[in-house]
């Protein structure tokens, strides 16, 4: 069983992290439901490949980090079998969609939580495992000092960043082609990319979201790393690209899109209601001369020991 006691932790957040927090977890209430959906039906590959790199088998204690609504988690318990499973998270609304998705599911459970402040004893987990999560922390090293203080001596860590590959391996060049074309389907109006086309169109309505998003590059995940004391860091990527209907681009954008997603919440309903109608014209005009909506998406995934 794992020891949910709390350990004395005197690290405080600046009240401008906390605001931060609070703002980012009270807007992904509302899109839980739609997080949820697009979740299951793109990044399940990609939680699958987390696992496998994780090495999450029989009898592990597992905890996954920015949970959401519980994809890697359940999955987690599924491969867990007599172990147990945690995941946690700081939005209520996303970790009650998380608690349906899981009914009949034995060894998971679900907690709201700070990924900076953990309340878990040291050494609780074999196992610790994060999804897209990282990088929008305001402090990701604390959270990666979390990681490393919750795993017992041997246990592994992997933490997949949202990210294009690396541009010196093989991926990376097929990955640089595949891009020349797509900008020149971009100059003949038949493509738009996510999450670019919904940026650039907010700029353009004089709408550009003035919200702060703590985003950090990929670069860093190995140094946070192996600053925490992780040791064996190790790194590979994994990509997807799938053609979307002018409903679902919109929505895909303002769920997975934090600034987007605060200020359209932020915004009169009409107001927003009339962005997407716009938006969703300019979507149509591409599709009517024979184009795509593209999202294209992928992750690097890292992974370490602690010795």
């Amino acid at each position: 069983m794992i020891n949910l006691a709390s350990p004395t932790n005197g690290r405080r957040d600046a009240p401008r992290e906390e605001a931060r927090k609070q703002l980012d977890s009270a807007s992904y209430d509302g899109a839980a439901e739609d997080f949820g959906i697009f979740t299951e039906r793109l990044s399940a590959p990609l939680a699958r490949a987390l696992l496998d790199v994780a090495a999450v088998g029989n009898g592990r204690r597992v905890l996954d980090i920015g949970t959401g609504t519980g994809l890697a988690a359940i999955q987690a318990a599924h491969r867990a079998g007599d172990g147990a499973v945690v995941g946690v998270d700081h939005s209520p609304g996303m970790l009650r969609v998380a608690e349906t998705k899981a009914r009949g599911v034995t060894n998971v459970t679900f907690r709201q939580m700070d990924a900076e402040a953990l309340e878990f004893p040291d050494g609780a987990f074999d196992r610790v495992v994060s999804l897209f999560a990282l990088l929008h922390f305001p402090e990701p090293l604390a959270a990666v000092r979390e990681m490393h203080r919750v795993l017992a001596p041997g246990g592994r860590v992997a933490i997949a960043v949202g990210s294009g590959p690396n541009l010196v391996s093989w991926q990376g060049i097929s990955h640089a082609a595949r891009r020349v074309i797509d900008i020149c389907e971009e100059t003949r109006g038949r493509l738009l990319r996510a999450p670019q086309a919904l940026r650039t169109f907010m700029r353009e309505e004089g709408c550009a979201p003035p919200v702060e998003a703590a985003e950090h590059g990929h670069g860093s995940v190995a140094g946070f790393l192996e600053a925490a004391s992780f040791s064996r860091v190790r790194s590979s990527w994994r990509g997807y690209r799938v053609s979307l209907d002018a409903h679902d681009f919109w929505r895909l954008q303002v769920t997975y899109g934090a600034p987007e997603r605060i200020f359209l919440g932020q915004l009169p309903p009409q107001r927003a209601a009339a962005l997407r109608e716009d938006f969703q014209r300019r979507c149509h005009a591409v599709q009517a001369r024979g184009g795509r909506l593209l999202y294209q998406y992928g992750a690097m995934i890292f992974s370490a020991v602690k010795d």
